[in-house]
């Protein structure tokens, strides 16, 4: 019957399945079959996040009946204030709380309703590669048509010639993401400028994923597209409280821009979740609030910040003094890269030789890619976490630098 079965799904989801996430999904359950994996494959923290949020969320639900409820299809108004409250201190940023705001179930959800809202069939998107793996079935599923421009190591920057011969084939979006998954690089000044001119040269909508806007190194700062003159009426922004509050169970996100866009991802969402979870979205409000200058809030994200760029050096180091195996440096976010094409393998089988042998879990960037991209040697470490975390990957590859070695010379 699984066969019969089969044949019954729809179109829309057999064409999803298979390449190299599948292969990453059995990568992932034998990491899951291991005992005591350290895992750096998907990108969540393992220490608490905003304990505030987590205290007002816990007295909303058990102290108010209704916010155990449904809150209105865009979310609360106390959560669209404290969002509006946090860019103005932030960014200098003013929102209209009632017309440029729509609260969704995570930014995940957010990035669909996008696609869902903006994109017609046969539109074009542009993206650049490697991309969160979500980017590309979300675009699928609205019937448009992907348009690549890629990030090259070892900067992970964009050629401007293939950025202004992207624009040329006129897609109806991009999708900007800032600092970036997986590379980690952090968009500068100039790049932005570049795309924000090829936008308003070719009247083309933006989509700025900001997921890891708290995030950032080396004093790289973290700079919003829609602040480029010009961008503010033809940017959508994303932000999360999975990364800026540390909290990725809670999927509350949100996404503000233009009031004719958000009107139109609000229907979408609607259709789709309704709302995020209310007494979680309460715990957001309150949370967004404490982050100002000087607070426990603002200062815990500076500690997180911290945490995160020295996880990435002494990881860094490690994979490096396995010989054949190139890190690049992050710039912000949640993630460290490394080339092991030196090695003779891979970024499937350098993941599994890690997750047999050294018991650590990592992320092939294959899934990063389309299926159009060809062989990938890059693999992909979440640093998200607590500096334990990272000491025990750190001395797992140590005890394994000699048998490493060894490999190398047979292969």
């Amino acid at each position: 019957f699984f066969s019969t079965n089969m044949a019954r799904i729809a179109r829309r989801c057999t064409s999803l399945m298979g390449g190299a996430t599948s292969a990453w999904a059995d990568l992932m359950a034998l990491a899951r079959s291991k005992a005591n994996i350290v895992d750096l494959g998907q990108g969540y923290p393992d220490f608490e996040g905003s304990r505030l949020a987590r205290v007002k969320a816990s007295e909303s639900l058990l102290t108010i009946p209704m916010h155990n409820q449904y809150s209105t299809i865009g979310g609360l108004r106390m959560l669209h204030e404290s969002i509006r409250d946090f860019y103005l201190r932030k960014y200098g940023c003013a929102l209209d709380p009632a017309k440029e705001v729509v609260c969704t179930s995570g930014g995940t959800e957010g990035l669909y309703c996008m696609m869902q809202a903006l994109v017609n069939p046969g539109d074009k998107v542009l993206m650049f590669e490697p991309f969160f793996p979500w980017y590309l079935p979300d675009v699928k599923l609205a019937g448009g048509e992907p348009l690549i421009v890629p990030l090259k190591p070892p900067a992970f920057g964009f050629d401007e010639e293939a950025l202004r011969k992207a624009f040329q084939q006129k897609p109806r979006v991009v999708i900007v993401n800032t600092p970036h998954n997986p590379t980690g690089r952090v968009f500068s000044k100039a790049d932005l400028d570049l795309i924000a001119k090829q936008c308003m040269e070719h009247d083309v909508i933006a989509i700025s994923d900001e997921a890891y806007e708290n995030i950032t190194f080396d004093g790289h700062p973290h700079l919003r597209l829609a602040d480029v003159k010009g961008m503010g009426v033809r940017t959508l922004t994303m932000g999360t409280s999975s990364k800026l509050l540390s909290l990725t169970g809670w999927r509350v996100g949100w996404v503000t821009g233009p009031e004719e866009y958000i009107g139109a991802i609000k229907m979408m969402h609607s259709y789709i979740s309704f709302c995020p979870p209310t007494p979680l979205q309460v715990g957001v409000a309150h949370a967004l609030n404490g982050l100002c200058a000087g607070s426990e809030g603002e200062r815990e994200n500076e500690r997180i910040s911290l945490l995160m760029e020295d996880n990435a050096k002494k990881l860094g180091a490690a994979l490096g003094a396995l010989g054949g195996v190139e890190v690049y440096p992050p710039q912000g976010g949640y993630f460290l890269v490394c080339d092991v094409g030196e090695t003779g393998m891979d970024d499937l089988g350098f993941c599994r030789w890690l997750i047999e042998k050294v018991n650590i879990n990592a992320v092939p960037m294959s899934i990063f890619y389309s299926d159009t991209a060809g062989p990938c040697t890059l693999v992909r470490f979440a640093i998200c976490k607590e500096s334990g975390t990272i000491e025990k990957a750190v001395d797992a590859l140590g005890d394994h630098v000699d048998s490493w070695k060894s490999k190398r010379a047979v292969l």
